[in-house]
């Protein structure tokens, strides 16, 4: 996976990353063990952050569509597109 955007959980105590072709997962900070593969993420994945609570990922693709995830299951909980505001 080419990684195009990584992110810490607030308490450190997770990483995500997100990659070209809509690859990404989430791992377990200490240990290093995958947690979680990602699905079904934006083509242009680019920018991945965690809520403050660390119970969701925001996934933002190059393209405008944004997704977020749960970081429980990985499941998506939201999707939609932000344009740019001239």
């Amino acid at each position: 996976m080419t990684v195009n955007g990584l992110a810490f959980s607030s308490d450190a105590s997770m990483l995500a990353a997100v990659g070209g072709g809509g690859q990404g997962g989430i791992w377990n900070a200490k240990t290093g063990l995958q947690a979680r593969t990602l699905k079904r993420l934006p083509a242009s994945a680019g920018i991945v952050r965690f809520s403050r609570d660390g119970k969701q990922l925001i996934v933002i693709g190059t393209d405008g569509i944004v997704e977020v995830l749960e970081t429980a299951t990985g499941e998506q909980a939201a999707q939609f597109s932000v344009k740019p505001v001239n």
